[in-house]
């Protein structure tokens, strides 16, 4: 591949599989907001501030260069579980999530490689 070729995402496309999991924390914006947890030491019940585990997620994303320096994306995510609990009761179903964006790259090195 020469200098020119690597600089270029014109008409090159790629794909991304990938995982995880993670922590969540919601501060309501007003103490009488219920957040899904309860402290008993508040003056109206609430708690002031809930956290809690993310579910296990699947993430997989497509992209496409439409120009030198820009791709087109497309995202999804599919929760391998549950958002809620009998702890945390709420809607029932699996996180779903799908976006589209594009990606620009103002300057890219020739010397830039992919690990091997």
């Amino acid at each position: 591949m020469t200098p020119t070729s690597r600089r270029r995402t014109k008409d090159r496309s790629g794909s991304r599989p990938g995982s995880g999991s993670g922590s969540a924390g919601i501060k309501p914006y007003n103490s009488t907001v219920y957040c899904g947890q309860t402290d008993v030491t508040a003056a109206n019940g609430n708690a002031p501030l809930c956290t809690g585990r993310t579910p296990f997620r699947i993430d997989l994303e497509a992209a496409y260069g439409v120009a030198k320096h820009v791709e087109l994306l497309f995202e999804l995510r599919l929760g391998a579980r549950s958002e809620t609990s009998a702890r945390h009761p709420g809607p029932k179903g699996r996180a779903r999530c799908m976006s589209r964006r594009a990606r620009g790259f103002s300057s890219v090195k020739a010397s830039t490689r992919s690990c091997s």
